[in-house]
């Protein structure tokens, strides 16, 4: 399995997962979990806290990403409305 989305797109996801405190009960540190997402998805990030501390200056939206995620799994979810999963 490859991340094939941008670089900027991986850290903030990343930032987003750790700020939430989602992996390992929030006990884990960034450069942790960003080890191991590089490794899973195959890919090199380089200097995550200076990527992140661009991010808090962008123009428009700082969670461009994260955004787009949310409206694709909305728009997933509209367009499946009537899906049923056997979930047996």
């Amino acid at each position: 399995m490859f991340w094939t989305g941008s670089k900027n797109a991986f850290i903030e996801l990343i930032y987003a997962l750790y700020a939430n405190g989602s992996l390992s009960y929030g006990k884990i540190g960034i450069r942790k979990i960003s080890l191991v997402l590089e490794r899973l998805f195959r890919i090199t990030l380089g200097d995550l806290h200076n990527s992140f501390h661009r991010m808090k200056y962008r123009a428009g939206s700082r969670t461009s990403f994260l955004d787009q995620l949310k409206s694709s799994l909305e728009e997933y979810m509209d367009n499946n409305k009537f899906c049923i999963f056997d979930m047996s």
